[in-house]
Order: structure tokens, then sequence, then C-alpha cells
């Protein structure tokens, strides 16, 4: 009896770990997912390498904040703005800026491109748009009001300075955006002349209207010419790149890591002609702060 007992437990183990190993093969055996035209399919979670690799951005286009000011308060108590709360978008728009206004549309486009001040082997593209007068940036459609798409023959990869949020002026007249750039080919080699004409992609508008008669959108194409070197780029957008390194240096961001305090004043000075109400001296005196804040060495005066 009890070896017949002994007997049916093992038979029940035997046909236990068969089952087992069956299920095992079954799962080594399914077959990929499969595309409807036959091809082998896989589905994975989108990499950093993919996110890297975007090329087309809608602006959000938010009001700006204060961030000067904030600056300013931060470092009147010997400390640096938190990276959480400092706004580089804000910091850029909180300036007076000398764009022309569009004559025969609601709105136009400018770009730049240059060689990036703090990474020899990357560039810059400014974009600037500017709304005609009695015109505000407010009447663009709130859903890909500005739109930006790389051509990816020309850019291998490219990254918003300060994300998608893009701050208006405070006359609601006037947005501004930087990108790094990786060029999928040359643009400009240091001993040769630059190409032309560069077409980097296209920038479309699109804003809403009164009647359905009115036109409602516009779209630029990226033509551009690379700029090797800073000097030679418009006092405007170099004061625009200036506030913006301003930001990314105070937050500690990785891509101006061998870019300093010195660094950014050298890039906003000398200063432009145009500074209406002082706004920019403020900056240049609290990049010396900054500096001096850091480093605790005496702060720098200008001759």
């Amino acid at each position: 009896m009890r070896a017949r007992l002994r007997f049916a437990r093992f038979r029940f183990l035997a046909l236990g770990l068969a089952l087992l190993a069956a299920a095992c093969d079954d799962d080594r055996k399914k077959p990929e997912p499969v595309a409807s035209n036959g091809a082998l399919t896989k589905v994975a979670a989108p990499s950093r390498a993919a996110a890297a690799e975007r090329r087309n951005f809608t602006w959000r286009l938010v009001p700006s904040t204060e961030a000067l000011e904030s600056v300013e308060q931060a470092l009147s108590h010997h400390e640096l703005p938190s990276r959480a709360t400092l706004d580089v978008a804000s910091l850029v728009a909180g300036f007076a800026y000398d764009v022309p206004a569009p004559h025969d549309a609601p709105f136009e486009v400018h770009t730049t491109l240059l060689r990036s001040p703090w990474n020899e082997s990357g560039w810059l593209l400014h974009v600037a748009v500017r709304s005609a007068d009695g015109t505000k940036l407010g009447n663009l459609a709130a859903e890909e009001g500005v739109a930006i798409e790389f051509d990816p023959t020309e850019v291998a990869r490219a990254r918003p300075i300060g994300g998608d949020r893009v701050a208006m002026s405070s006359d609601g007249k006037l947005a501004q955006a930087l990108y790094e750039l990786t060029p999928a080919r040359p643009w400009a080699l240091r001993r040769e002349p630059p190409r032309t004409q560069i077409h980097l992609g296209t920038v479309q508008l699109h804003w809403r209207t009164s009647t359905a008669n009115e036109p409602s959108g516009l779209a630029r194409a990226i033509a551009v010419t690379a700029i090797d070197d800073v000097e030679k780029v418009d006092s405007e957008t170099r004061f625009a790149i200036a506030a913006a390194a301003f930001g990314l240096v105070l937050r500690g961001d990785r891509a101006v890591r061998d870019f300093d305090y010195g660094d950014v004043e050298m890039l906003a000075a000398p200063p432009a002609s145009r500074d209406p109400d002082g706004r920019r001296a403020r900056m240049l005196a609290a990049v010396r702060i900054a500096d001096h804040t850091v480093s605790g060495a005496p702060e720098r005066t200008r001759d």
C-alpha cells in the first residue's frame, strides 16, 4: 500500500515538472510581434537617445516673470538663486531689444546661427518672433502657435535652452528662443568661407483671425549663414545669448561647465547703446556679484 502511494506521488511530481518544462518551451517558441506587412517588430520605451534626436518643437508662450529681480534678491543675501526657481526663458525676455517689426504681416521671424560660445563643436540658433505694432503674440494660436521643424539632413540633434517654455516681452510683442544644435554635416570650417545659405528647417506661425478671409498663418524657411565667431553677431542677439548663458551658469547646467561668470560678462560686454531702462547694466552688475559670491574674490569693477 505504501509502495503504491509513493509511486503515485512520484508520477504526480513528474507530471508537474513536465508541464512546467512545456510551458517554458512554449514561451521560448513564442513568435516575435509581426506587423501587418509581415516584418518583425519590437515595442520599446523611448530612450534618452531618441529624446535627444527630437527635431520638432512647439513653443509654449508664457508671460515673463521678474527673473532678474529674483536673481538680484538672492545675491543681496550672498546666495545664488535656487535651480528650481530660476527661469532662464524669463531672464532672456526681461530686457528691451531692438528687433525690427514686420511690415506686411502680423508677425515676422528672425534667425541667427552661430558657433556656440561655450561649446566649440556645437552651434546655437537664435529664433525671434516679433509682432507688428498694435498686435501681440497672445493672438497666436494656443496650439502650435509657433512650431519649429528641423531638417534631419542638416541637424543631427537639437536641444531648446530653457525647454519649450518661451517667455514673451513685457509688452507682448517679442519672444525669443535658443537651440543648441549638432550638425549632421559641417556648416562652417575655420579656414574656409562659410556656406552662403544653410536651410535648417522651417518655422510656422498660426494665429487667430476675426474672419475666414484673413490669412491665419505663415511659414518661414530657416535659411541662415553660419557665423563662426560671436564677435560678428549683432549686439541684440549677442545680449540675448549672454542672458541665457548667465541663467545656465547660475543653474550649473552641464552644457556650460567650461563657461564661467567672467565669460558671461565678456559675452555681454560692451553693452549695446540701447539700454533705455538700465536693465542690461543691472544684469552685468549681477554677473559680477555672482562671480564674487562663488569665488569669494573681491568684486571686479569695470574701468
